[in-house]
């Protein structure tokens, strides 16, 4: 076999090298010819339809080869789709997953917040407005003088 020949044509140049090699064995005479006994020309007319049976068969035998080879390179590349989408779907799978925890440790720590400003407020409410500091008051001394009130005279 040639290189780079497939074993389709390999065959197809078999049939064709049998097809002459029968045609030339018959006289010109047995290949339909004037004169030709009658079991001569059926066997000429029954060897002819052999070959283009055979030569039939290997057709649609090299047909359905080509047919076969599209199906499976079909086959690869939806494989390749199939595999491809598999991975998308894991990678958003894997973005969700990450973003839920997200989402929870966002909540966990907003109640946290919660629950700490909830525990503050009786504290503050404990005490008067009117003893220690509270918000916006500026501390004073016992004598009822502003601490810091040569801040505003600069």
């Amino acid at each position: 076999m040639a290189v780079g020949m497939t074993e389709a044509t390999c065959s197809v140049c078999t049939l064709a090298h049998w097809t002459g090699l029968v045609l030339s064995l018959w006289p010109a005479a047995a290949v339909g010819g004037a004169g030709t006994s009658p079991e001569l020309s059926g066997a000429a007319s029954r060897a002819k339809w052999l070959v283009n049976a055979a030569h039939r068969v290997w057709s649609r035998k090299n047909a359905v080869e080509l047919e076969l080879a599209k199906c499976k390179m079909d086959m690869m590349s939806l494989n390749s789709q199939l595999l491809d989408a598999i991975q998308q779907k894991l990678n958003l799978s894997q973005q969700l997953e990450a973003w839920q925890d997200d989402m929870h440790r966002v909540i966990d720590r907003q109640l946290m917040d919660t629950h700490l400003k909830e525990q503050s407020r009786p504290a503050a409410a404990a005490f008067p407005r009117g003893h220690g500091v509270g918000r916006g008051q500026e501390p004073s001394t016992a004598d009822g003088k502003r601490l810091f009130s040569f801040f505003r005279k600069i």
